[in-house]
């Protein structure tokens, strides 16, 4: 693990300022992403119940993030954010650190980029590609 980013568990409510930080400096939001006002990020945790956050931090200042929700013996990881690759090596380091406890993970992203080759087996994979949005139409 690369030395001096480590990830916390932080409550949705007190996690918002820094989410937002990360989201609104990451080069991925500005290629179609979408400025996301105050109330998008209070609202999120109501209409889906069980978000959680866990936030990377190198040298003590907000690096990355999982959006993540444990549901029965799923992990499903919402969207990620990270300013560099040892900040996303840890926070894939994260969820995988509960493989003894889910039996599948899913991993939604706008980000065409592949985390692939950060996985143990990443041969064991499999891939689905689909349209990407909030809403169900």
């Amino acid at each position: 693990m690369p030395a001096g980013v480590e990830v916390r568990r932080e409550a949705w409510a007190t996690a918002i300022p820094t989410l937002k930080t990360v989201y609104d400096r990451n080069p991925a939001t500005r290629r179609g992403g979408l400025v996301r006002q105050k109330w998008w990020w209070q609202l999120r945790p109501l209409r889906d119940t069980g978000l959680q956050a866990a936030v990377a931090y190198r040298d003590g200042n907000a690096s990355g993030y999982l959006i993540y929700k444990r549901a029965d013996d799923e992990f499903s990881v919402d969207e990620c954010f990270y300013d560099d690759a040892e900040t996303a090596q840890v926070l894939v380091a994260f969820a995988f650190a509960h493989r003894n406890t889910v039996k599948t993970y899913i991993y939604r992203t706008p980000d065409a980029g592949w985390l692939g080759d950060l996985l143990p087996e990443p041969g064991a994979l499999t891939s689905t590609t689909r349209a990407f949005g909030w809403c169900e139409c």
